[in-house]
């Protein structure tokens, strides 16, 4: 019969696990971590205790071993929908509706390892009132500050663990929004974890057409207008409340018959964060382009965009047979027999090209004038715009449009990218390029080109890498 020696039967069963409790090797424990009960041993040499088993890092394996992984205890219980700031019971999930005001969801006091708690946007309105997470004593993400949640239709798991990777305190296990499919993922702030972040630094939210991360940014692109609402300035003093900013003004239109070019939208630009900004709401203001001129005579101007007390004017149209290139942000190019217009000094720009017989001037844009003729027939080119990475890519903004040539020959090129060519082309959409000049006054030849709208880019620090 086989013998068993009971003197090397070392395992110790010592029920459930104790941060009081002293363990030595070869103890076992079942231990309680996100609802899932598992068996671990301890497996170092030296006794000690206050070594959690499991954490958001993963098994403790400096002092445990996996014996035997568990199942789910239950399920996250989720309540009514919350109109009211509350205060959260482990293993609930809540449905908050924000639609209304702003909401503070105070974390569980005093919680235990392994607790959870989940929220979602009810009515997809954190974007406009964000949910503030009030971290009731504990970290959140080793953070000592309360968060906020802003992106729209969020939904976030916190999980409680401050065992093995430090006194990390609430962590984030989940997170998903509308923008992960929209934008990658953007939209947000803070410290490792996308579309939730701390007081630190500024936290606003729009209603921009994109929104998003860009490394340590928080960028507003507006393509229309809109508004830009500042919630909380940040605690940091010198980015807590400091903005960089790209304004362009709307393109002006192409004149008609033997016309100039438009001139393009107003420029401004900061190219850092030194603006300074309050806890309030921004109306935005995008200029709208030109439109496309269908009867003889001028181009007319663009709309001016507008952030704060910050204003960059329309582009001035494109002067034609009978009439002088218009003044505004830059001033449209001469038509034959006329002159050109000039800048209004509401953001960067220049003047319009100047005209000779049969030849007409192109659009100012914001780097330089438009050009005056070329020659017997040839139309000047719009004047070059500047360029901005601000988005986070490098693009053109507010180039000139270009003169028609005299008999629709020999055109004018448009400034840059963004500014339309001459013989009608249209400014770049988004870009504040002028429209192109035409020299007919009927058919296809007849129509000016339309200058392209202008655009308002607010970009902040909102969180650390």
């Amino acid at each position: 019969m086989a013998q068993i020696d009971l003197g090397k039967l070392k395992v110790t069963n010592k029920g459930v696990w104790s941060a009081g409790t002293t363990y030595e090797a070869d103890d076992f424990v079942q231990y309680n971590f996100g609802g899932v009960i598992s068996t671990y041993i301890y497996i170092n040499a030296t006794a000690a205790a206050g070594q959690v088993p499991e954490g958001g890092s993963g098994v403790n394996t400096t002092y445990w071993q996996l014996m035997a992984k568990g199942t789910a205890t239950e399920k996250m219980a989720f309540n009514v929908a919350q109109t009211q700031s509350f205060t959260a019971v482990a293993e609930n999930g809540y449905m908050v509706d924000t639609s209304s005001q702003e909401i503070t969801m105070t974390l569980p006091a005093s919680p235990a390892r392994g607790d959870q708690v989940e929220i979602t946007d009810y009515r997809g309105t954190f974007s406009t009132n964000p949910l503030t997470i009030n971290r009731n004593g504990s970290k959140i993400e080793g953070y000592a500050e309360d968060w906020l949640v802003t992106a729209k239709g969020a939904t976030v798991s916190f999980l409680f663990d401050d065992g093995i990777s430090g006194d990390e305190g609430w962590r984030i296990t989940k997170f998903i929004s509308e923008y992960d499919n929209n934008y990658g993922g953007q939209q947000m702030r803070g410290p490792g974890v996308k579309n939730i972040g701390t007081k630190k630094y500024l936290i606003a939210t729009s209603d921009a057409e994109q929104v998003y991360v860009d490394g340590e940014d928080v960028v507003h692109k507006f393509e229309t207008s809109g508004n830009f609402k500042v919630h909380y300035l940040g605690t940091d003093t010198s980015l807590g409340d400091k903005v960089e900013y790209l304004i362009v003004g709307g393109g002006g239109g192409g004149g008609t018959h033997h016309a100039g070019g438009g001139g393009a939208g107003g420029y401004r630009a900061n190219n850092a964060k030194d603006h300074t900004v309050t806890a309030q709401n921004y109306t935005i203001t995008v200029g709208t382009g030109a439109s496309e001129r269908t009867s003889n005579g001028h181009g007319n101007n663009g709309g001016n965009s507008e952030f704060d007390t910050l204003v960059s004017g329309g582009g001035g149209g494109g002067g034609a047979h009978n009439n002088r290139g218009r003044d505004g942000g830059s001033g449209g190019g001469a038509g034959h027999s006329h002159t050109h217009g000039s800048a209004t000094g509401q953001g960067t720009g220049h003047r319009g090209g100047s005209h000779s017989s049969h030849t007409n001037g192109g659009g100012g844009g914001a780097h330089r004038r438009g050009a005056d003729h070329y020659g017997n027939h040839q139309g000047g080119h719009g004047g070059r715009g500047e360029v901005n990475d601000i988005t986070g890519s490098e693009v053109w903004y507010a180039g000139g449009g270009g003169a028609s040539g005299h008999n629709h020959t020999s055109s004018g090129a448009g400034g840059d990218p963004s500014g339309g060519h001459g013989s009608g082309g249209y400014g770049f959409r988004n870009t504040g390029g002028g429209g192109g000049g035409t020299d007919g006054t009927s058919g296809t030849a007849q129509y000016g080109g339309q200058g392209g709208n202008g655009i308002v880019v607010i970009r902040y620090k909102g969180r650390e890498n």
